[in-house]
């Protein structure tokens, strides 16, 4: 009997807790906000650029980088996909930081412009058929603006050819939310050309702050105006192996 009594003493812990497990439990706590939208009520390519991707990245994904692992020869050339143009020797080459960029140039601050911070030039190239439609860039890029008192911003878009490729030319100015960015950088000035060249739909993005985008406005146009074919180049479709959400709006 002594021994009954001891299981019962010793089983009687596990029974309260099993009690206490059985009875009604608090309710959920509310779940965190968050300033950026969420998927549910915007769609996902507006700030972010595009779902997850499948866990294995392809060869067809490096050997699309590797196309611009060398710098061009020439400082005051621009090279990819087949294309070429000129541009300041100051615009320095750099390897493409994610697979989403084909080529990459870092342009410093102007020296004389007090503030100024340096930029970005990216080229951007999904495969052909790849990247979206115009229209659907054009408004994924308003949508990562506002104006400096929280409005919506209309971009500026201008149609033009070079070399027989059509080119639309966007631009947009105010505090911009680029993908990847947790809240809007103010001052800052979007220069972006959609070149639908015989590889595919290229984007050649140049943006940053606005001080610096407006010291090299110039030197971009002469880039973009002065796009050339590179008789007998060859580019390989390998600019998206799978469907991370660029044929729906980009990057």
């Amino acid at each position: 009997m002594k021994c009954v009594a001891i299981s019962l003493v010793s089983i009687l812990p596990i029974a309260l807790v099993a009690c206490d497990q059985t009875g009604p439990s608090a309710p959920p706590e509310p779940p965190a906000t968050s300033s950026a939208p969420s998927s549910g009520n915007m769609p996902h390519d507006h700030h972010h650029g595009f779902g997850s991707a499948p866990g294995s990245a392809s060869g067809q994904q490096q050997d699309r980088a590797q196309q611009s692992q060398e710098p061009p020869s020439d400082p005051t050339v621009a090279e990819f996909l087949g294309l070429q143009a000129p541009k300041p020797a100051s615009w320095q080459w750099q390897p493409p930081r994610n697979p989403m960029i084909t080529t990459n140039y870092s342009v410093p601050a102007p020296s004389n412009v007090q503030g100024a911070k340096a930029a970005q030039l990216n080229v951007y190239f999904f495969g052909e058929g790849m990247g979206g439609s115009v229209r659907e860039n054009i408004d994924r890029w308003k949508n990562q603006f506002r104006s400096a008192d929280g409005y919506e911003v209309e971009p500026k878009v201008d149609e033009f050819e070079v070399d027989e490729m059509p080119v639309t030319f966007v631009e947009l100015e105010g505090e911009w939310m680029q993908m990847g960015a947790a809240w809007y950088t103010k001052d800052q000035l979007f220069l972006a050309a959609i070149v639908d060249a015989p590889a595919g739909r290229i984007f050649i993005r140049f943006a940053g702050d606005e001080k610096t985008i407006s010291h090299n406005r110039e030197p971009f146009m002469e880039m973009i105006h002065g796009l050339r074919r590179i008789e007998g180049a060859v580019v390989e479709d390998s600019g998206a192996p799978y469907d991370t959400g660029y044929n729906s709006g980009g990057y």
